[in-house]
């Protein structure tokens, strides 16, 4: 049974590098085999795209949940990590460089953070919060980055899928090369006919 679990996990494009993360190995054991199934397909609904959706959603709502006993101080929405994370991995992916220093992460918080309405938290909370409850890691130099790079990647491409899915040419993807999951994140966020028409 382990192994046949296994190779699901491998069928599905860099799921299993994902997995080195210890949390992210449990909430990918708890996929449910059909899902796996259907992602490594690629016909079905549940595709790779989507399965790095539930995945990252999932860890979101328990950071969230996390930081939010009863009677503890206001946090960071799931909206507001999730916009925080998309504009950092738009940056990193515009600067090819996969980190980002505490300062800079200060500053593009505060920025996504006001861009959305008044901030229920000081943007030194607010950083804290997105540097230690979202989807980053810090090394010992203290820089941030994602996780793995296929976080950053499906980041780029989900916020690209939207874009492309309004009309919208997305600047992001122009930058530089996309990968080939990057690719796959794309036909599984919008379709295949839209990204052959972009």
């Amino acid at each position: 049974k382990a192994e046949a679990r296994l190779a699901l996990i491998k069928g599905v494009r860099d799921l299993l590098g994902l997995s080195h993360n210890p949390r992210m190995l449990s909430f990918i054991a708890e996929l449910p085999e059909e899902q796996l199934l259907e992602a490594k397909r690629g016909t079905g609904k549940i595709t790779a795209a989507e399965l790095y959706r539930l995945i990252l959603s999932r860890w979101l709502e328990g950071e969230v949940d996390r930081v939010q006993p009863k009677g503890a101080p206001p946090a960071l929405s799931v909206e507001d990590r999730w916009n925080a994370v998309t504009a950092l991995a738009r940056r990193l992916w515009q600067k090819s460089d996969p980190f980002i220093s505490l300062a800079e992460l200060e500053a593009d918080t505060a920025r996504v953070l006001e861009a959305l309405g008044p901030p229920a938290l000081d943007a030194d909370a607010a950083a804290f919060q997105v540097a230690s409850g979202t989807l980053l890691v810090r090394d010992e130099e203290g820089s941030f980055s994602f996780l793995h790079q296929s976080i950053l990647e499906w980041l780029v491409a989900c916020e690209a899928a939207g874009q492309i899915a309004h009309g919208v040419p997305p600047d992001s993807l122009l930058c530089r090369e996309i990968s080939p999951l990057m690719a796959d994140f794309l036909i599984g966020l919008c379709g295949r006919n839209r990204v052959l028409a972009w």
